[in-house]
Order: C-alpha cells, then structure tokens, then sequence
C-alpha cells in the first residue's frame, strides 16, 4: 500500500466501517480545502442568523445616527437663534469625518482584521454621540458630531464581515434582508423624532438633546456584542492564518449542526509566483483593465446614489412643511411615511436582484427613483406629492441596497473593505454637497434641486450598462469575477466509496 503520509479522516466513524447513515448527516469534503468550500459546505443556519442580528444591529444603529443629522441640525439652529447657513455647517462638518472615516476604517479593516475594525468604529459612534447630548454650545456640537461621523464612516466594516460569511447562494437574499435593519433605523428615528421634537411642550429645550441620547443606545449594545462576532476567516487565510480560520469553521460547523470539522484550509497568502499577497493596497482596485473600469463605474453609481437618497432625505420635510407665523411647521405623519417607503424599495430590489442579476436591479431602481424624482415638480394635490415622494424613496433604497450587495462581491478579499470604504468615500462626498444643493439652490428655485438628484440617477442608470462584472454568484475568493464550484455531495460520496476501494487515492482526503 502506498503511503502519503496522511491519513483518512472520517467525521463520525472509524476508518474501516462507514454506515449509510453517516452520509446523510455528514458534508464531506476534501481534507485541504479553500476557503470559499468551507464556507460553501458550512451552508447557512443559525450561525448566519446570529451575525444577521449582530450586524443588522450594527446596521441599525449607523442608521439612526445618519438619520439623526436631518433632525438635529434644525432643532439646534432653532434652539440657539441661528440661520440656516449653520445647518450647512453641521452638515458638512459630519459628512467630513464620514469621508474620512470611510477611508481610513477600510485600510484598517483590510490590514489589521474585520473585528478590530468594528470594535473601533462603534467605540467612536457610541462615545462621542452620547456626549454630542450633552454639549453647551453649537462649536462643540459640531466637533463632536464630526467624531461621530468618523466612527460612522466605517459602517461598511461588519458589512463586509457578514458578506465574507455567507454562501454564494445565499448571499443576494442576506445582504438585501440586513437592509430591513437600515430601514427599521430610519423609521425608529423618525418615530423618535416625533416623540421628542413634535412635543417640544412636554420635553422643553432639552427635547433634542433626549432624541440624540436615545439614539446612542444601539451604539453601546453594539460594543457589547462586538466580543462574541469572529473574525473573517477569508481575511485570516489571506494573511496565512489558517489554524485561526480553521476555528472560526469548527464554530461555525457547531452552530450549524455539521459536526466536527478536521480539514485543514488552504493558505492563500501567495501569489502564483510565491510572492506574499498585500492588503490594502490602493492600487488593487485597478489590477486589470475590467477591475479599473469596474471601480471607477462603482465610485461614480455611489455617488449618485448617496446624492439622490439624501436629496430625497433632506427635501422630504421641506415638501411636508408649512409656515406657521414665523416658524416651520413639519409634519413628522408624513415623513414617517415616505420613511416606511424604503421596506417596499427593499423588496423591489430583493425581486430584481434574485431574478435579473445585480446589475439589472441597479439600473432599474434608479431609473425608478429618477422618474418620479421628476414627478415632483409637477404642481398637484398633496396625495399626490406623496405618492411620488414614497415611491422615489422605494427607488433609491432600492437602488442603494442594490449597491451594497455588488460592491463586495466585486472587490476581491486583499481590497473588499478598503474598495466598500472608498466606495462610500465617494458618497459621503456627494452627502456632503447634497444639503447646499437642498438649502441653498432651492433658495433659487425649488424645481433646480429635484432636477439636479433626478439626474444623477439617470447618470446612474446609464453607467450601469457599462459594468463589466455581473457578481451573483461569485466566488469571493477569486481575483477575477469567477463563479463558486463547489462538487456536490452525491459525487464526493463516489469518491469517498473509490478512496476505500484504492489506497492509492488516499490523497483524496475527507472530513
């Protein structure tokens, strides 16, 4: 008999006897297996179900504090005698620190692991949001708030984790379905926001600071359960960590009820020509000539897509609010309305993407949120304005979520969070131009502002045809886009039955 130097391991039985029953609770395998067929093989359950909570957590609450800005800006301007021109400030001051962070979280996600990442970004969000409640004047507010964004600017960090977690299959559904927990965090602060600031007569002047307070909380819940989130085993093989990314597959083979898991994971810290692979590297997003096209197609949709949905965000009260002597009047009824439009704009986006492929959902979604963007420029009944402000909402959280699910799937492991994080760079650059067009264009014509959004989605819908990659189903292991092929279960028992009938196979080893 010919010796490898390896042994056969069989999970749940002896090497010699196999019974039947044993194939049919058991994924099998070979012993060195790469990432991608680990995580392929593990399939989803409850671990899946965890990190869906524990990042949709995280959704949430970088949600809330995004949200929070449109609120804020005019109960403090308010609260302290100021113009508008201060609202443009705070505006900008936070989508500075988004920009920054967005940047710098990648690069730190990329180099030095996902969960570090996470713990970060929340510490900062949770800290300095809590104390933007308690601030004596609009200064520090502003510098405060500018921390905030910063900590929210890596947002994309336990994104990134919980897309480097799931199965090819299953990934359109989860990362569409985690969006559910972006849309909860808009309506929870617009419920909030209601409560708080629409009853100024029993809260007083403090009403804004309540609001900012409560929406700190998920913050602190979310550092609580950044201990019990694993790190990502594709980042821990790309930096030769395999015994670390071997752990994190026995977890999850545990909490997935498949068992022990006794494979070993290939490393793939090398290149083919035995060079060590770099992360976070700037200059990987533009490897190829498709992957520079994609990522500079990529870069350009976010920043149409974050100009239109926080066009969409800001011009929202301004269309549901009236003048009240000297003040305005918003109607928080309405808002929480054309909020609840993003759960339909998510079920949209989950039918396109499942039947037509991600490219095709992005480009129907913003060609939705284009055209009735359009619509509101058309003088009519205050139903009607509704109607097309809910349904130009749908469209850009469609669109958006849409996003989010191509981008990662797109950039390969070395490049993923630091290509997310430019990525959303770019739109925190258009969140940062989007409150002048609003305050100050408007100031011009009301119309120019609604123009000018509509536009950038159908720029948007235009560029979308230009992407040369359609990623479901693909391997996120790959360098290039590939498809995940993994051998099926019936054709591993064949081999398992070969390897038992042939020494010489041996080297064909199992789990």
């Amino acid at each position: 008999m010919a010796d490898t130097g390896e042994d056969i391991k069989i999970k749940g039985s002896n090497e010699e006897n196999l019974e039947d029953e044993e194939f049919s609770n058991t994924e099998y395998v070979s012993e060195h297996i790469t990432c991608d067929e680990a995580i392929e093989r593990m399939g989803v359950g409850p671990f899946q179900l965890f990190l869906l909570c524990v990042c949709g957590l995280a959704w949430m609450a970088d949600a809330l504090e995004i949200s929070l800005l449109t609120f804020l800006k005019a109960a403090v301007v308010d609260d302290w005698g100021l113009n508008a021109y201060y609202e443009s400030i705070l505006d900008a001051v936070v989508f500075a620190g988004m920009l920054l962070g967005s940047w710098g979280w990648g690069v730190i996600c990329d180099k030095f692991g996902r969960k570090i990442g996470i713990a970060a970004v929340f510490a900062f969000c949770s800290v300095f949001g809590l104390a933007s409640a308690f601030a004596p004047n609009f200064w520090v507010l502003t510098v405060l708030r500018f921390f905030v964004g910063v900590g929210a600017g890596g947002g994309h960090a336990p994104f990134s984790l919980f897309t480097e977690l799931l199965p090819s299959k299953s990934r359109g559904f989860f990362l569409l379905f985690i969006e559910v927990f972006w849309t909860i965090g808009t309506v929870v602060c617009a419920g909030f926001a209601w409560l708080f600031l629409g009853h100024k007569q029993i809260f007083g002047d403090y009403c804004w600071r309540y609001l900012v307070g409560v929406c700190s909380v998920p913050m602190f819940l979310m550092l609580i359960a950044v201990p019990f989130l694993p790190e990502s085993p594709r980042f821990l093989t790309l930096k030769g960590k395999t015994e670390k990314a071997e752990n994190v597959f026995k977890r999850v083979a545990f909490w997935n009820r498949k068992g022990k898991f006794l494979a070993k994971i290939k490393s793939e810290d090398t290149t083919s020509d035995g060079k060590k692979k770099v992360t976070g590297s700037f200059l990987q997003l533009f490897s190829s000539a498709k992957m520079t096209i994609s990522t500079i197609c990529i870069f350009i949709l976010w920043w149409c897509g974050s100009l239109a949905y926080y066009g969409v965000y800001i011009l929202t009260p301004k269309y549901f609010s009236t003048t009240v002597g000297n003040k305005q009047e918003t109607d928080y009824g309405q808002i929480l309305l054309v909020s609840a439009a993003e759960l339909p704009g998510l079920l949209f986006a989950y039918a396109f993407i499942n039947s037509f492929g991600r490219k095709r959902a992005i480009s129907i979604t913003f060609l939705t949120c284009g055209l009735f963007l359009v619509c509101l420029i058309i003088p009519t009944e205050r139903w009607l304005l509704t109607i097309f402000a809910i349904c130009a909402r749908a469209g850009i959280m469609g669109a958006t979520c849409a996003l989010w699910v191509y981008t990662p799937e797109t950039f390969p492991t070395s490049v993923r969070s630091l290509g997310t994080g430019i990525s959303s760079c770019c739109a925190r650059i258009a969140g940062m131009i989007t409150p002048l067009i609003a305050n100050v264009l408007i100031e011009v014509n009301i119309n120019l502002p609604v123009l000018i959004y509509s536009g950038s989605c159908l720029l948007a819908f235009v560029l979308t045809h230009i992407l040369p990659y359609e990623t479901a189903g693909k391997s996120l292991g790959a360098e290039e886009n590939s498809k995940v092929t993994i051998k099926p279960i019936e054709i591993l028992k064949r081999e398992q039955e070969e390897i038992e009938s042939s020494p010489r196979e041996r080297t064909k080893l199992i789990v």
